[in-house]
């Protein structure tokens, strides 16, 4: 066992020596460097330190090294700095910056940790927990829960940490606690917002009401957001292409890749004569407006007599400057646009959050596929071919007509056999039409009703055409196929 000591001091109040309460232990360093180490009050413990101590050193000697020493030792905040100037470093904006700066900066000391080893699963659990509890909302905690993960997956990439403690945590369901439900604008009201705003003479933060009224026309036609809509210049339009397109620089995209959104004829004819007299490389739309399009929207909808706030299928919805975004998005979708291209003019990279978030079906959607929908009134007739296919129930009247019975008849060479549906029965003078009965097939009487078409075809047959299966269906009867005998019974020749 390694050799520990406790070291001698003398008490500066009584003037005697004494010895100290911990162990200390001697070895010599990876560096070959000898070392001095305060270990433990308890003397096993501190031989066991000593000897990891010692083990590490010779591993350390033999070119094994730690690859984690120092980044153990190094305080977390330090490790923050360090991932703050890689992010600034990969073009990310000052304000995303700081909101991830922020949240990890609050979640470190939230949880009360200091260096690399603190981190724990169980811990930050209980924090977000806690945020919770104090009125923050699920979308809110899973945000921090993303900036935390991010910063320590920064850290086993580039070397820091050795694994992820967070892999198995996953963020809540923010369905169930919506706080702000993103409303849409149908089509009347947006005619009367265009109309409203281009007529208006006050202006926004230095954007007048025709402005104001082709920025939201712009916005209605691409589903850009406001901070991408502000960057807009003269430039960014191509005209002459087929379609002709929007370009965004990757500068100013939320995923940060540039994107070339097609525009409707319509748009591109409109957006043209604004652009009349407009100073190149200059934004269309310049100022702060962008900072506050949400009070800008909530004003000229006022002034058109158009509602902020709306109920929707899941509560109280709000109208603010994403709700043009909302109300793009799920128009491709009910333009007929597969989930693919919705994305892609979305510019998402889940389809879940396409079809789930954005394109939310209202009902009056709903409302013209149920329209669509066969009757189900007692009186209506079933159409002519439902019930060609359907056949005689066991409701049917027998005595409207003679009843249909099926026969058997071969299919070729492989000796199968087909059902078939005789036009007439097999008797025509057996009596009048209320007396007769259908033949029955290979010993199903017809109180059980005729067979079933998958049944027949595991016995080998082949529906000619289709049966009328429901009798037999309701009753839940059929005969083994052992009871095959007779004339019926089926033969392979």
């Amino acid at each position: 066992m390694a050799n520990v000591f406790r070291r001698t001091y003398v008490d500066p109040k009584s003037g005697t020596k004494k010895k100290t309460k911990k162990y200390y232990g001697k070895y010599v360093d990876g560096d070959g460097v000898l070392q001095r180490k305060s270990l433990s009050t308890n003397k096993v413990a501190a031989e066991t330190m000593l000897a990891e101590l010692k083990r590490k050193a010779e591993l350390e000697r033999a070119g094994l090294r730690d690859p984690f020493k120092e980044h153990r030792r190094t305080p977390l905040s330090v490790h923050l700095t360090a991932w703050l100037t890689s992010l600034r470093a990969n073009r990310r904006g000052e304000d995303y910056v700081a909101l991830k700066q922020a949240r990890v900066a609050g979640t470190l000391a939230g949880c009360g940790w200091v260096y690399a080893a603190d981190l724990s699963a169980d811990r930050l659990e209980t924090f977000l927990q806690e945020l919770r509890v104090q009125g923050r909302s699920v979308q809110t905690s899973n945000d921090w829960l993303q900036a935390v993960r991010q910063f320590v997956r920064w850290m086993v990439v580039g070397g820091r940490l050795e694994r992820d403690p967070f892999v198995r945590m996953k963020g809540g369901n923010v369905r169930t606690d919506v706080r702000r439900r993103r409303g849409e604008l149908t089509p009347t009201e947006v005619d009367k917002l265009l109309g409203e705003t281009s007529c208006i003479e006050s202006t926004f933060r230095g954007l007048t009401g025709r402005e104001r009224g082709m920025l939201y026309r712009l916005a209605l036609g691409t589903g850009f957001r406001a901070k991408e809509l502000a960057a807009l210049e003269p430039e960014s339009f191509d005209f002459a292409a087929d379609p002709p397109t929007a370009l965004l620089p990757a500068t100013v995209t939320k995923n940060r890749q540039a994107i070339v959104q097609p525009l409707p004829d319509d748009l591109a004819d409109e957006v043209g004569r604004f652009l009349i007299g407009r100073p190149s490389r200059k934004p269309l739309w310049p100022g702060t407006w962008s900072d506050r399009s949400a009070d800008m929207l909530k004003a000229d909808l006022t002034a058109a007599g158009i509602p902020v706030v709306v109920s929707g299928p899941e509560g109280d919805e709000t109208r603010d400057f994403h709700a043009f975004r909302n109300t793009y998005i799920s128009n491709v979708i009910r333009a007929g646009a597969d989930i693919k291209q919705a994305m892609t003019l979305a510019r998402h990279s889940d389809p879940k959050l396409t079809a789930g978030r954005y394109a939310r079906t209202r009902l009056f959607d709903l409302g013209a596929v149920v329209n669509k929908l066969p009757a189900a009134s007692p009186g209506t007739s079933t159409p002519e071919p439902q019930r060609a296919i359907l056949g005689r129930t066991g409701t049917d009247d027998v005595s409207t007509g003679p009843p249909t019975g099926p026969k058997l008849a071969p299919t070729g060479d492989s000796g199968r056999l087909r059902l078939m549906i005789a036009d007439e029965t097999d008797n025509p003078a057996s009596g009048p039409a209320e007396t007769k009965k259908p033949r029955s097939i290979s010993g199903f009487e017809d109180d059980y009703g005729p067979l079933m078409i998958p049944e027949a075809e595991r016995a080998g047959f082949e529906p000619a055409v289709q049966c009328y299966p429901y009798a037999a269906l309701a009753k839940r009867c059929f005969r083994p196929l052992s009871h095959l005998s007779g004339e019926n019974t089926l033969s392979p020749d």
